[in-house]
């Protein structure tokens, strides 16, 4: 059986839809505390979902001795991957982020200076095509999700984004904000029909969560608002105001010690990145003939594609996968709307270990699962 290719084979992002440092951090933790032990010289081996290329590339400045493979179905968001991986060998974070798009050189005064740096890279063909981070569909349905939430609750929600302390923001929320425009925006929009008829095309996840949709949406972005500072959340400024407007937005590809270490990494060579176009399944599949220790993963980051997975690929994925793991390896899965009937055997749930971490996603959509591959002694 085919997992969800239809949707996922073309440019559907450019940005991001999920805050990587939890992933980051995770594997920091993870290799910190010795549950990760390397042999002398053995690489460490990364898994990732490429999307963008900004959720899979930041795995790689956690250790420079790693092989880092970045599958997608999409040529389209692997190539996008593999132009920030040479920006990143190439540019300073400055260029960096002017060449994306990201605050604060995203105005009409830095398109000459985009243009250079493109053709530095041998990337003419973005020259007159919009901001390369809002060029993805995911993008682009969130600019009209700005436009109609804008419409519809006015002025009043983007206070939001003029509070410097967490506090003074979930107070405001809490206390001064009327919310019956808001909870009308949200029914509009926090639904299947919405998403499905925008970005989906039929193929939106089959919800299997108890939350009514508005219950999910709803819960999901009280907790942004009362625990996230709204001028650092890329995701609820692409949710309010159509794009990344505050230079102090965060995302994981442009925090300034991330960037250097990934910089270090990929400039010296140190680490060894292998794109494969291909369907996860059929990678598992293709490679299973060629296993060794040497080739098998220490840590995997799955985004939330298991939540799109039916039938015998939902329930078997994960005994699939266990063939490809080191014992003790990790494996990330971000459940949207729907939590996989999957066969959990061999392996244990250390999610609370690392619910610090998760607890500082910058997205909220997703329910964040940790397993630990424990390899059967019989």
């Amino acid at each position: 059986m085919k997992t969800q290719k239809s949707y996922f084979s073309n440019l559907n992002y450019t940005l991001a839809n999920e805050d990587t440092s939890v992933e980051v951090e995770i594997l920091r933790r993870f290799q910190l505390s010795g549950n990760l032990s390397l042999r002398p010289n053995e690489k460490l081996n990364i898994f990732s979902i490429c999307g963008s290329g900004s959720r899979a590339l930041p795995l790689a400045l956690v250790n420079e001795n790693t092989r880092l493979t970045v599958l997608d179905t999409s040529q389209d968001q692997i190539d996008l991957a593999k132009m920030r991986l040479r920006a990143i060998q190439r540019f300073c974070l400055d260029d960096y982020k002017c060449l994306l798009g990201y605050p604060p050189f995203h105005g009409d005064v830095y398109i000459d200076r985009r243009i250079k740096l493109l053709e530095l890279i041998d990337e003419t063909h973005f020259v007159g095509q919009d901001i390369i981070i809002y060029m993805g569909r995911w993008e682009k349905v969130f600019a009209k999700i700005a436009k109609l939430t804008s419409l519809i609750c006015g002025q009043k929600l983007k206070k939001v984004f003029e509070f410097k302390e967490i506090a003074e923001q979930k107070k405001w929320w809490n206390e001064s904000y009327n919310k019956f425009w808001w909870n009308i925006a949200l029914w509009i929009i926090g639904n299947k029909v919405f998403f499905d008829r925008l970005l989906y095309k039929g193929k939106f996840v089959k919800k299997n969560l108890p939350q009514s949709y508005f219950q999910f949406y709803h819960q999901s972005y009280s907790y942004l608002f009362e625990n996230i500072l709204a001028r650092k959340n890329f995701f609820m400024q692409l949710s309010f105001l159509g794009k990344c407007e505050f230079s102090e937005v965060e995302v994981a590809e442009i925090k300034p010690q991330y960037y250097a270490l990934m910089k270090k990494h990929f400039e010296n060579n140190l680490v060894e990145v292998e794109f494969v176009k291909s369907d996860f399944i059929e990678f598992l599949d293709s490679r299973e003939s060629r296993l060794d220790d040497s080739t098998k993963f220490h840590f995997i980051s799955l985004s939330d594609v298991p939540s799109y997975f039916e039938g015998d690929v939902e329930k078997n994925f994960l005994q699939k996968l266990s063939l490809h793991l080191m014992t003790g390896a990790l494996v990330v899965l971000r459940h949207y709307l729907r939590i996989p009937d999957a066969n959990q055997e061999n392996f244990t749930d250390v999610t609370n270990y690392y619910s610090d971490i998760i607890n500082l996603d910058q997205v909220g959509m997703y329910k964040i699962q940790i397993l630990k591959y424990n390899k059967s002694l019989i």
